[in-house]
């Protein structure tokens, strides 16, 4: 006869596989019926890595990446030998542009040079979930687990990465909360998630905004504490640098634009000057390094220039671009990377 012990288990161990049950088709059911474009992006990724011309290649986040025209740099500098080129994510960190570049090395193919320019903010987020979620091979998770130790970062990666509804938990929870059914378009972004809620800079109108940023704007968790990188981060910007270095890749580290009203919120935290001495710090560290900085601090823009507090506008775009064509040539030609701005006059 039964014990009143395990009577009352039996109950308990149906629900719990029935709702595994529950859960596996509904995880099953979303996966089919529902676009995935962290798949698409992730092919989309190894393919530009893989295929990415040996020129100078622009590394960082959407900050560079929606902040910079390549196009219009390669036209106003005029470099048919080295070509700029971007190769950039959303949404990324120092991880990315390593595993990056330490694909492209796997590929044969061996820049010009490293224009690094992240967003500093960066430094002090972790994105080693999303690295892990939609990027990260086998072996590169394995190397991140053993250098950086963020085993709960990687282990939440690593959910994220088998089950849809975690991975898409926002638009999926936003669509269940108001029926909206644009938080499930946004699922089919080209850029994957909130793509369709990112406007392109490069299809904008070159005119300046008429927008200010005020405090209500400035996320205190992002823009109202001192500059500080994560170990795992630190990590990865030594190991990009030091990659570079073995290879003889001269590395630029460009200053993306910030707001006035951002400048001034981190007057008392000494953000500029602790950010400048940090890129300072990873570069002597790093022997053999060729490495030039092109701005001594990050540029100061009107509001006007940003469409928020950290992504340029159209206007932004290509004020910035046209200072990159003026500052960037000197500095890549004292490292060797291309011919002296003289000289690339004399050839056009």
């Amino acid at each position: 006869m039964p014990s009143s012990t395990s009577s009352s288990r039996d109950p308990r161990i149906l629900s719990f596989v029935l709702a595994c049950a529950i859960f596996a088709v509904a995880e099953l059911a979303l996966t089919v019926l529902l676009p995935n474009p962290a798949r698409a992006e992730l092919q989309r990724y190894r393919q530009r890595v893989a295929e990415a011309p040996a020129g100078v290649q622009f590394m960082g986040d959407s900050a560079v990446g929606e902040g910079v025209s390549c196009e219009q740099l390669n036209r106003l500098v005029s470099m048919p030998d080295a070509p700029f080129v971007m190769l950039a994510a959303h949404g990324t960190g120092p991880v990315f542009a390593y595993y990056a570049l330490k694909r492209e090395l796997a590929a044969g193919t061996v820049p010009k040079a490293v224009v690094y320019a992240p967003s500093p903010h960066t430094f002090a987020s972790s994105r080693l979930p999303k690295f892990v979620a939609c990027y990260a091979s086998p072996g590169e998770i394995l190397e991140v687990a053993c250098h950086t130790r963020e085993f709960s970062e990687i282990t939440y990666g690593l959910l994220c990465r088998a089950s849809y509804s975690l991975r898409y938990r926002e638009e999926l929870g936003e669509f269940i909360r108001s029926r909206d059914r644009s938080a499930l378009a946004r699922l089919r972004g080209s850029r994957g998630r909130s793509a369709a809620a990112r406007p392109d800079p490069a299809a904008e109108a070159p005119q300046p905004g008429t927008r200010t940023f005020t405090a209500g704007d400035l996320s205190p968790a992002t823009y109202g504490k001192p500059f500080a990188a994560l170990p795992m981060n630190d990590w990865a910007v030594r190991g990009l640098l030091r990659l570079a270095a073995e290879h003889h890749i001269p590395v630029v580290w460009a200053m993306m634009p910030v707001p006035k009203a951002v400048a001034e919120s981190r007057l008392p935290f000494d953000f500029a000057a602790r950010y400048c001495a940090y890129t300072a710090g990873v570069e002597t560290a790093t022997p053999g390094l060729e490495y030039a900085n092109h701005m001594q601090e990050p540029p100061l823009y009107a509001d006007c220039c940003f469409r928020d507090p950290t992504h340029l506008n159209g206007y932004g775009r290509a004020k910035f671009t046209d200072a990159l064509a003026e500052t960037l040539p000197p500095a890549l030609a004292r490292l060797k990377a291309i011919p002296p701005p003289s000289a690339l006059a004399a050839q056009n």
